[in-house]
């Protein structure tokens, strides 16, 4: 019995390390391909897969639950923006996402969008209120409800979310009303990083002026969207402040929100914790869960959140 446990104990530290190897070259389809081995309560399938735009990287993949019905208007959609620094990534690398959120009871809609450098600021925030046009044009023939609509994103997918929806003028552009975003969850979201201090941000904003033009901290209204940030207290990628200085910004502007910092958890964990090989205690998923209920169902939607946790030392 004790070389099983061996083995196992073996087998999951090459399954991480390969995961960090995948992530550090830009690529999420290790981990998406393990979690494809682990079976599911209910799952996700793919009901559509098109481009919303000339070029290749303007994609969506929507997936819808397997078994579970949705309610008379459809299912709760979560559209999911991937990170990658502005410069990789594929929305089809971000499956277990979408077989996360179908275990919950929603829809998600995962969305790739233009990467540097035909993807420079302000391309990646057109391509995110233009995939949120595309799940109100088509939510009704898939069976979601596009007046439950959820913006999600990872490190740079973050940044996209938080900007659609904090910044007016973007869903405007697309023709939307500015409250057809319900909510928006940011994890290890780049909020507040001025100046610019590496290649991937001198590569996607170093040409705006002026640069505060380009940071959500300074979007930050009482009539947004609720914000749940999520956020590891080892992230040396973006660091934890960028969370805990939106959340306090939100908060004096008298908008909803709340920050959620994760002690033993760094920038590739708190993407991994949605995957079944490293959910661990499921926190991060039901955390989400727990959001999702909130501003997706009227019955709960009037539940303050919970006081932020202690900052991390930026």
């Amino acid at each position: 019995m004790g070389w099983i446990l061996v083995t196992i104990a073996v087998l999951a530290v090459i399954a991480f390390a390969a995961w960090r190897a995948a992530f550090a070259f830009g690529s999420a389809d290790t981990l998406n391909r393990l979690d494809g081995f682990y079976s599911r309560g209910q799952g996700a399938t793919q009901v559509a897969a098109v481009q919303y735009g000339d070029n290749a990287q303007q994609r969506i993949e929507l997936y819808v639950p397997e078994t579970a019905s949705g309610s008379d208007t459809g299912h709760p959609v979560v559209i999911f923006v991937h990170g990658g620094s502005w410069n990789f990534g594929e929305p089809e690398e971000y499956t277990f996402i979408a077989r996360t959120l179908g275990d919950l009871g929603y829809a998600t809609a995962l969305v790739g969008y233009r990467l540097v450098p035909d993807g420079e600021f302000p391309a990646m925030l057109e391509d995110s209120a233009a995939s949120v046009r595309w799940v109100v044009d088509n939510a009704a023939k898939h069976g979601v409800n596009a007046d439950a609509i959820t913006l999600m994103g990872h490190s740079a997918g973050a940044y996209n979310v938080l900007m659609t929806g904090l910044d007016r003028q973007w869903l405007g552009r697309a023709g939307l009303p500015d409250d057809t975003i319900k909510g928006v969850i940011s994890l290890a979201g780049p909020a507040d990083f001025l100046p610019l201090d590496s290649d991937s941000t001198k590569a996607a904003f170093g040409h705006v002026d002026p640069l505060e033009s380009t940071q959500p901290i300074g979007f930050a209204r009482g009539d947004g969207p609720p914000l749940l940030l999520l956020h590891g207290s080892m992230d040396t990628t973006v660091y934890p402040r960028n969370s805990v200085n939106l959340d306090k910004a939100m908060r004096e502007a008298g908008g909803v929100s709340e920050v959620v910092e994760y002690p033993e958890m760094n920038h590739a964990q708190i993407i991994m914790a949605y995957a079944r090989p490293f959910e661990g205690d499921r926190k991060v998923i039901d955390k989400t869960a727990e959001f999702l209920a909130s501003v997706t169902q009227p019955s709960s939607a009037t539940e303050p959140p919970s006081a932020p946790v202690q900052a991390a030392a930026p």
